[in-house]
């Protein structure tokens, strides 16, 4: 009691008024301490598992159906992959540069009517595609081209659609 009385007297309270504030403290805190004690227990209860007869065999069932899944998703990437990769050994023997040159293969025709066309795959081969044009005929020629040469000899205008072709 010589605590409370210490307390009244710095306070100015008589100790009495002090001992009862003290115990309403006291209530609020246990009452407090009940409550926190059963929320506890309830959200603990929430997240134990009972894993004894049909629980565990539910439980069991749904973890093999999820294994089927797993491995029919793994079976599936796998064809997905060997298709990607096929895909992209297909798709390097595509057109996949172009280089294209116009000129005026004679003096007395203008306009640039002339071209030269380079079509390669990743490589740099396929072939260059030439067309002279001039007032009589026209001529068409084409080259077959591997590894970014020619089998046959290149005019300027050739070589020059095989260099933008393979700059890219």
């Amino acid at each position: 009691m010589v605590f409370f009385e210490r307390i009244a007297e710095s306070l100015g309270e008589s100790s009495g008024t002090v001992f009862l504030a003290l115990c309403v403290v006291v209530v609020i805190l246990a009452i407090a301490t009940i409550w926190l004690s059963a929320r506890v227990r309830k959200l603990s209860r929430g997240r134990s598992h009972d894993l004894s007869g049909e629980n565990a065999e539910r439980l069991a069932r749904d973890l093999a159906a999820c294994a089927r899944d797993i491995k029919g998703l793994q079976d599936k990437l796998g064809v997905l992959s060997s298709n990607l990769d096929r895909l992209a050994k297909q798709q390097m023997l595509c057109l996949q540069k172009v280089g294209f040159v116009r000129f005026d293969a004679f003096d007395d025709v203008g306009g640039e009517q002339s071209f030269a066309l380079a079509l390669l795959d990743t490589n740099d081969s396929g072939l260059v595609v030439s067309s002279i044009y001039s007032r009589r005929e026209s001529r068409i020629y084409a080259k077959q081209v591997s590894a970014g040469n020619a089998s046959h000899t290149l005019s300027s205008e050739e070589e020059e659609a095989i260099r933008q072709a393979t700059a890219t």
